[in-house]
């Protein structure tokens, strides 16, 4: 028997068909307690109109602990007749990117980490990767618990 839900995160069911194009990251370095842009691209294939929930994660694989395989760091609602696109756009902030390290200090490490977007967690495109690097003013970056995002 398998172990594997029986449906994803965010799986549901719509009346049309969403994809997504030029997904893109606004640079592949940032410093903490900067924000890193997800440009993309939600286009209505079907022949209807329809909506659906394009979903933002994050993998940080180099972490001093271990982390989740994926978190869910934003979402937006995308709504849209047949063969239209909408461009969205994620602003996510280094500061929601912490979390407690072994000496339960809130910390954002240096390191890389992985974006993907999908409209469930199974069904996910990998955007690209960017590195976080120290400040240079050695000064702390606050806790962060949510991002923009913008539709055009």
């Amino acid at each position: 028997m398998s172990t594997r839900p029986r449906y994803a995160f965010g799986h549901g069911l719509t009346y049309t068909n969403f994809e997504i194009e030029k997904a893109t990251l606004s640079g592949t370095q940032v410093v903490a307690g900067e924000t890193v842009d997800i440009d993309a691209v939600a286009v209505n294939t079907g022949d209807r109109a329809g909506e659906d929930v394009l979903q933002l994660y994050v993998r940080d694989r180099q972490a001093s602990v271990t982390r989740p395989v994926l978190e869910l760091k934003s979402f937006a609602r995308v709504s849209a007749r047949a063969g239209e696109r909408i461009a969205i756009r994620f602003q996510l902030p280094t500061g929601q990117l912490g979390f407690y390290d072994r000496n339960m200090s809130y910390a954002i490490e240096a390191g890389s980490i992985e974006v993907h977007l999908g409209y469930s967690s199974d069904a996910l495109t990998h955007v690209g990767t960017f590195t976080i690097v120290g400040r240079s003013d050695g000064s702390e970056v606050p806790k962060q618990y949510t991002g923009a995002v913008e539709i055009r």
